[in-house]
């Protein structure tokens, strides 16, 4: 089913923070949310989750406008992955069962300790299972939270910066795991990063935030470096090594030569 944002507008008192925002997500996608710090990134992610309630405007997953579903309902389709991890004080195990919660009536039954243990496995997590999150490195225990999310088996899965504390190695094993996953199961992934090269080797589509609006919706063999120069306001290349597409910035030529003393 497509997502869809229509009219989403959000702000603090005074403070707009997203504007009119409009875009809509066919089914099992990974679309690349970019822009420039305070573009509205993380919270676009956070009204699609329900974290934070839009002003107005309304976020759909087909027919259905999410606003009228409870927070069971909504868990049930719904995973959401934060930036922060905040306090953790239970095993490996018992956080991935965390994503279970939206399905459990009276305690998990042989099907939820199953799928736990499946995405424990798919994400390289099950030697760590038993092991308590608070002594995890943070590239570690942003794994655990990706896989918690996954235990839901959500329909969209909303992620915000997941690749923020991981190691380059892991960074590429996490982008190929969400790719392989998302077409796989058939899921659609909406995440935010500040890395375009990142976002270059996993995304279908990318939605380019801008000034609280949206810039630009675009497919990945449409996103060039003119777009990308307008969204961050310097000068880009595009250049390909070994078949991989890249974004290079263009230092300013005042600033070629500068050295240290």
């Amino acid at each position: 089913m497509n997502i869809t944002v229509d009219g989403l507008m959000f702000g603090y008192d005074s403070r707009p923070v997203l504007e009119d925002i409009h875009f809509e997500v066919p089914p099992a996608t990974v679309l690349a949310v970019l822009g420039q710090n305070g573009a509205g990134k993380s919270t676009l992610l956070q009204c699609m989750a329900r974290i934070l309630e839009p002003k107005s405007g309304c976020v759909a997953l087909g027919q259905t406008d999410l606003s009228i579903l409870s927070r069971r309902e909504l868990g049930r389709l719904f995973g959401y992955v934060p930036q922060a991890a905040g306090e953790q004080s239970l095993t490996v195990f018992d956080t991935v069962l965390l994503g279970r919660r939206p399905f459990i009536r009276w305690a998990p039954n042989d099907e939820d300790l199953n799928i736990v243990r499946e995405v424990l496995d798919f994400m390289g997590l099950s030697r760590l299972a038993h092991r308590p999150a608070s002594e995890l490195s943070g590239g570690e225990l942003q794994k655990v939270l990706i896989a918690r999310a996954l235990a839901q088996k959500p329909r969209v899965l909303l992620m915000d910066e997941p690749a923020s504390s991981l190691d380059l190695k892991n960074q590429l094993e996490l982008v190929r795991l969400m790719s392989e996953s998302a077409r796989k199961i058939g899921f659609t992934a909406v995440i935010s990063v500040h890395d375009v090269n990142l976002a270059l080797r996993f995304a279908d589509w990318f939605l380019l935030l801008k000034d609280r609006r949206v810039h630009a919706l675009v497919p990945r063999e449409a996103l060039d470096a003119t777009l990308l120069e307008e969204l961050f306001d310097v000068r880009m290349v595009m250049t390909e090594v070994e078949g991989w597409t890249f974004a290079l910035p263009i230092p300013d030529s005042d600033n070629r030569d500068v050295g240290l003393c």
